[in-house]
């Protein structure tokens, strides 16, 4: 990013080096898939389009951030969405996650599934 080569680079769990410990079969089956499917559906170029850890550069977050219709975690793959569209430059770099050991999570299933689902149907349908 110093170099100024890319405007968000995305911490990922999907790239060579990257890891997931996960937490269920079920948060398991719905980040594969969304990850699967969100990329060409998407045309967003990158493999972990769900993970919250990123770095923009400023002006690249300022021109999206106020976009998105999402409020729970499919605001994730969406700011890339418009990230994309309007020609943003990604990269990706291997991040080994683990859950938490501490606290707990405020994902839910339902709400998330939910959300991704409302997601996937107005992006594709708006085209």
């Amino acid at each position: 990013m110093r170099r100024g080569d890319v405007d968000v680079v995305i911490g990922s769990r999907l790239v060579k080096g990257g890891s997931m410990i996960y937490r269920g079969w079920l948060k398991e089956s719905v980040s594969h898939l969304v990850n699967f499917i969100g990329p060409a559906a998407f045309r967003i170029p990158a493999k972990d389009i769900t993970s919250g850890y990123r770095l923009w550069k400023k002006e690249s977050l300022d021109a999206v951030w106020r976009k998105t219709k999402a409020r729970n975690f499919e605001f994730y793959p969406e700011l890339l969405l418009f990230a994309a569209r309007q020609g943003s430059r990604m990269a990706e770099v291997p991040i080994n996650f683990r859950p938490r050991t501490r606290g707990k999570s405020k994902m839910s299933f339902a709400t998330s599934g939910w959300g991704y689902c409302k997601l996937f149907a107005r992006t594709l349908f708006a085209r």
